[in-house]
């Protein structure tokens, strides 16, 4: 039946197999995907708040958005309440880091899965890693291609974890550090900044590094995989904030000025 107020969809989420799965369901009828409920451990949802007219339905694994599972996409009524969606089961991959226990430096904690979205955009999955430098990941899809990247809070930490171009096939993946590589430079600004405010960054895709930066504006990006990045700088001085934006290769040495932003 259709409905004439705020409408609602119910229905059910389950995998290839026909098994009830948690997710998310995203919802679309203005052009924009929104997360509108969660199937429970049941598979059960409920979507309310809805318009009368046509409402297209994205069931998404817990990490994911709408823009990760185009494939499970489905159109139906508002009002209905009989709707199946299917979504496949990712496979758990435990990732091992070779050489874990020997590291000098033991400040990495996160590993990063990346993967390509929709429209070209990066999403990531983070997980701890443990004492035995394992960390286990949940929903990966096999048919997906993977970047394995490492996340720190150690500045200037020299090793990085970086693999591209990954396909899991099995429940286990060795990762192995190298030797990270650094970018270097001196910040400009035409006064003090104000405490806390000033930072940069290395961006390439999926690895993302902070930059350690002395009293004197010398900065050093440690811990980055070989090649090309995007520098951004920011400060703020007296409440005005300047920034900049740049490009830099490892090993190379950059000046960056800030401005004032308009």
């Amino acid at each position: 039946m259709l409905c004439t107020r705020a409408c609602k969809v119910t229905g059910v989420v389950v995998d290839e197999e026909g098994k009830p799965i948690k997710a998310c369901i995203w919802v679309n009828q203005t052009g924009t995907w929104q997360k509108g409920a969660e199937a429970d451990e049941n598979g059960a949802f409920k979507v309310t708040g809805l318009r009368a007219g046509a409402v297209k339905l994205r069931a998404a694994a817990m990490n994911e958005t709408a823009a990760d599972t185009e494939r499970t996409e489905s159109t139906v009524v508002a009002g209905r309440h009989d709707v199946n969606l299917t979504l496949p089961r990712g496979i758990t991959v435990t990732v091992r880091i070779n050489g874990w226990k020997s590291l000098a430096v033991r400040t990495h904690e996160r590993l990063v899965l990346s993967w390509k979205r929709t429209g070209g955009k990066i999403g990531h999955d983070l997980v701890q890693v443990d004492e035995n430098g394992h960390a286990i990941f949940r929903t990966v899809r096999p048919s997906r291609t993977y970047i394995l990247s490492m996340g720190t809070h150690d500045l200037l930490s020299p090793l990085c974890l970086f693999h591209e171009d990954i396909r899991f096939r099995t429940s286990t993946f060795d990762a192995q550090f190298r030797p990270g590589k650094t970018i270097t430079g001196r910040l400009h600004l035409p006064d003090e900044p104000d405490p806390g405010t000033l930072d940069i960054q290395a961006i390439r895709g999926p690895v993302r590094r902070m930059g350690f930066v002395d009293e004197a504006g010398g900065f050093r990006i440690t811990g980055l995989p070989e090649g090309g990045y995007r520098l951004r700088a920011r400060a703020t001085i007296r409440g005005d904030r300047f920034r900049w934006r740049g490009t830099a290769n490892t090993g190379s040495n950059a000046d960056v000025f800030l401005a004032r932003q308009e």
